[in-house]
C-alpha cells in the first residue's frame, strides 16, 4: 500500500482561534488594551510585564477549563477529517512541551485517532526546534500554518505552505511560490481535496 502525503498542521490559530482568546482574557484580568495587532509583541509596557511573566499567565489561561472548551473553527472539524482519509496529519505547534498534555487532550476530544502525532516545537524556549526541520523530519509535502516566519522557513526548506488566516503577523506583500494564502478550512479543502 502506497504511503499518503504528509500534512503539517499548527494548532494555534489554525485550528483553534487562540490569539483573540488569549488578548480577550489578558486584557480584562490585567487591565491591558491589547489589540491583535500586538500579540507577537515582546514590548513590556504593551503587556504590563515582563516577558517572563506575561508569558506565565498567557500559559496559565491556555491551562483553564474556559480556554480548553473552545471548539475549532467552523469547517475545521469535517474538513481535517476529510483530509485525514487521503493524507497522514500531524499537528506541530510552536507550544511548549508544559502544555503537552492539555494539548493533546483538547485535539483528542475533537479529533480521535485523526493525528498521527503532535509535536511541540518549544518555539519560545530554547530548546526549540524549527517547523521546516519537524516538516523534514516527516517528509511532509505541506505546512498548514498562521505564521509567516514559520512559513517562510518551510518554504525555503521545499515544503508547501498554506499561510492560514488573514492575520496581523502573517501579512506579506509577496510571498514565495511554495507560500499560498488561505482564509479558511473551505479554502484548504478546495487546494487539498481537488
Amino acid at each position: 500500500m502506497k504511503n499518503k502525503p504528509v500534512i503539517a498542521i499548527d494548532c494555534d490559530d489554525v485550528i483553534i482561534s487562540t490569539a483573540p482568546n488569549i488578548i480577550d482574557y489578558y486584557n480584562l484580568t490585567y487591565g491591558t488594551n491589547i489589540e491583535l495587532k500586538d500579540y507577537y509583541s515582546n514590548d513590556e509596557q504593551i503587556w504590563g510585564a515582563d516577558r517572563n511573566t506575561f508569558m506565565t499567565r498567557v500559559y496559565t489561561y491556555l491551562s483553564t477549563p474556559e480556554y480548553q472548551s473552545l471548539k475549532p473553527f467552523q469547517d475545521a472539524l469535517a474538513t481535517i477529517r476529510e483530509l485525514s482519509n487521503s493524507y497522514e496529519l500531524h499537528v506541530v505547534t510552536a507550544r511548549p512541551d508544559s502544555l503537552a498534555d492539555i494539548t493533546k487532550k483538547m485535539l483528542n476530544e475533537h479529533f480521535p485517532d485523526t493525528f498521527k502525532s503532535i509535536i511541540f516545537t518549544n518555539h519560545f524556549s530554547d530548546k526549540n526546534i524549527s517547523k521546516a526541520d519537524v516538516c523534514s523530519q516527516l517528509n511532509a509535502s505541506y505546512l498548514i500554518d498562521d505564521h509567516l516566519h514559520h512559513a517562510q522557513i518551510a518554504a525555503a526548506s521545499g515544503v508547501s505552505v498554506l499561510l492560514f488566516g488573514d492575520y496581523p503577523w502573517n501579512q506579506s506583500t509577496t510571498l514565495p511560490d511554495l507560500i499560498t494564502r488561505v482564509n479558511d478550512w473551505q479554502q484548504v479543502r478546495d487546494i487539498l481535496l481537488n
